[in-house]
């Protein structure tokens, strides 16, 4: 289950989890950072159109949690040279779309 809407641009990783606190106090206790892969695989799904009736916003710096367990803000961007395929650049700051089991 993803979070529909996002956070405001958050610019610290103590504010990312000061957000994510304040989600698990509501209806559910389990929000997180997605992956790198859980976010490709998001905004892959938008791309495709296979959002159905669902609107949101998949553009943009979010944070999310790498292989590390480090939380960074980043974008997956297409990148045209040989092919569409997109490459993950790390930002300064994000927004905050939480996922759940």
């Amino acid at each position: 289950m993803w979070q529909l809407e996002r956070s405001k641009r958050l610019r610290s990783e103590q504010k990312v989890q000061l957000y994510l606190e304040q989600l698990n106090a509501g209806r559910y206790n389990d929000w997180r950072l997605p992956t790198k892969s859980e976010l490709y695989r998001f905004i892959e799904i938008f791309d495709w159109k296979k959002n159905g009736d669902v609107r949101t916003r998949v553009e943009g710096d979010h944070w999310l949690t790498v292989d590390s367990g480090t939380v960074v803000p980043g974008e997956w961007e297409l990148d045209d040279m040989c092919g569409p395929e997109r490459i993950f650049y790390k930002k300064k700051s994000g927004y905050v779309r939480a996922i759940r089991p």
